[in-house]
């Protein structure tokens, strides 16, 4: 599976083009998880770079909940490394649709993507 296909980069807004939005009306593109884990990001916007890296901005949730979670900027790179035992850990979720930040419910996400919770 190609975690950021061209699809994908062709509708994702470019780095600072959603900055006046508010945080609640910010659409969220993509998510992406670590297998096994709570980790996930959610894609806002994306730009390439000139040595064939995507930078992302979005959220990005570390445990459960909204307030474990915080906005920010990480790379295509970062997520292609997160490996256990040389396995890629990070997928892209393909049944996720785009939606407003505000509709989020994180805690049914981290759920969904917990194995403890299958």
């Amino acid at each position: 599976m190609e975690l950021w296909p061209k699809s994908l980069a062709e509708i994702t807004p470019k780095i600072f083009d959603t900055e006046q939005v508010p945080e609640n009306e910010k659409r969220v593109v993509a998510k992406f998880f670590a297998l096994g884990t709570n980790l996930s990001w959610y894609v806002v916007e994306a730009q390439e770079l000139a040595y064939g890296d995507v930078l992302f901005f979005g959220y990005g949730r570390m445990d459960s909940g909204h307030s474990d979670g915080h906005w920010g900027y990480f790379t295509l790179h970062e997520l292609i490394r997160l490996r256990y035992m040389g396995i890629p850990q990070v997928e892209r979720d393909l049944h996720f649709q785009s939606k407003r930040f505000a509709d989020l419910d994180i805690e049914h996400e981290m759920k969904k993507d917990s194995p403890l919770h299958r």
